[in-house]
């Protein structure tokens, strides 16, 4: 069980109706619960060494531009987003993550039934000074309904056992991260869609390690 306590201070301002910027500070507390004494023999040492618990500080820096003619069911228009993350303004975790989000959507036909969408997402990370590795709360995962739909939540990526290879393997998370989605909604009626979609997306353990095979 991960348990995190914290609190955001975040401030935005709209520089004009498309985009906007914004500037967060982060405090998290983070510790993980119900690991058996015999953890470091059956889990990852990302696991047993979060057990501890750890403090990160961080401020991030955001801007974005928003054309959608809809926040909610878009049929025209485009999002785009960048933002960066800087931790180790105090706290025990010294790291960095670069996100990158667009997504554009074109409506097929006059009567705007058919809309086609396509996504991409990117991220990168690394530890500095005085951290040998990013958080396990705070790396790159994916699998599940709102990253690469078809696989279960954190599938995708690396995944490690215990000592020797002892106990089950399980999701670690990643330096790096690339989504990518492709859909088409079909509107049956103003409350009822169809979707078609191809999603398809890769983490890894560190941005050296990235192979689009």
């Amino acid at each position: 069980t991960e348990e995190r306590t914290g609190a955001q201070l975040r401030f935005g301002k709209q520089l004009s109706p498309f985009v906007g910027v914004r500037t967060m500070l982060r405090y998290a507390e983070t510790d993980i619960t119900g690991l058996p004494w015999f953890a470091w023999f059956t889990y990852p040492p990302e696991y047993w060494r979060q057990a501890e618990g750890s403090t990160t500080i961080s401020n991030l820096w955001g801007i974005s531009r928003n054309t959608l003619d809809s926040p909610r069911d878009p049929g025209s228009g485009s999002r785009h987003d960048l933002e960066i993350e800087v931790a180790g303004l105090g706290g025990d975790n010294e790291f960095w993550k670069l996100q990158h989000d667009s997504a554009w959507y074109w409506s097929l036909d006059k009567d705007r039934k058919w809309i086609l969408s396509y996504q991409t997402r990117e991220g990168i990370g690394d530890d500095y000074g005085s951290s040998d590795y990013i958080p396990i709360q705070d790396r790159y995962y994916a699998g599940g309904t709102t990253t690469v739909r078809g696989y279960e939540n954190r599938d995708i990526g690396p995944k490690s056992a215990g000592f020797f290879g002892w106990g089950e393997k399980v999701a670690v998370g990643g330096d790096m991260r690339v989504l990518q989605n492709l859909e088409i909604k079909y509107k049956v009626t103003d409350q009822v869609r169809v979707y078609g979609f191809v999603d398809g997306g890769g983490v890894w353990a560190d941005m050296s390690d990235f192979d689009l095979g």
